[in-house]
């Protein structure tokens, strides 16, 4: 199995390890984003709900793309939340200090 370092604070979207012939997923695309500020290794290509489920449990942020959306607009959707969650977390240690 491959993997993927997506590095801190970063969105990616996963359509070329997206193996739809196997998976048969509802949506053409999915778009993963780091929140956090080191890098994750994640495996690659996701064939299966588990390995979804599996990049949420790592705390990342994952929006799929349907037929319907603009590729563009999800990752700039992601992008957003990255930075609403590091906005949060900066708070949130003022208010430990």
């Amino acid at each position: 199995m491959c993997r993927f370092i997506l590095r801190g604070k970063h969105a990616q979207n996963l359509g070329g390890f997206i193996v739809e012939r196997v998976a048969n997923f509802p949506f053409r695309d999915i778009v993963v984003g780091n929140p956090y500020n080191e890098p994750v290794l994640i495996k690659v290509p996701v064939y299966s709900e588990e390995d979804i489920e599996f990049l949420k449990k790592l705390g990342l942020i994952v929006r799929f793309v349907y037929e319907t959306d603009s590729l563009l607009d999800v990752i700039n959707e992601v992008r957003r939340e990255i930075e609403k969650r590091l906005a949060e977390e900066g708070g949130q240690q003022k208010n430990e200090a």
